[in-house]
């Protein structure tokens, strides 16, 4: 059976964790301001990847914020290497997130990764 702990951090940021029999799965980080939310992390256990708990995270999130907070609207900028090229933008559309059009991608190298950011948002 799945538990959901969602707690606003001493930071401001909202946290939803998915855990099960008492292992940690899965947590969504963001914030709220004014009716949009913004998410910062999402972070699945590697062993529990590709398995629906990324999604289903999210969407509870989702409605958290909607409901709970006002939301209409949810920003987030994609980190995707470019090693490993879409994986994260399939996730995002997958889950009804739309690419910014108005927004060129930025690219950054921390030395190991490159990685190309791109702004996407999902109207609740």
């Amino acid at each position: 059976m799945a538990t959901y702990v969602m707690r606003r951090l001493n930071s401001g940021n909202i946290s939803l964790s998915k855990i099960v029999d008492f292992v940690p799965i899965g947590t969504v980080i963001g914030r709220t301001k004014n009716n949009h939310g913004f998410i910062y992390n999402i972070n699945i256990d590697p062993s529990e990847r590709l398995k629906k708990h990324g999604s289903e995270i999210l969407n509870i999130y989702e409605t958290l914020l909607k409901y709970n907070y006002k939301v209409d609207t949810i920003k987030l900028a994609s980190w995707e290497k470019i090693t490993e090229s879409l994986t994260v933008t399939s996730f995002y559309e997958s889950n009804g997130y739309k690419k910014c059009n108005n927004t060129s991608s930025i690219y950054f190298d921390d030395k190991v990764n490159i990685f190309e950011i791109n702004q996407y948002y999902k109207k609740l």
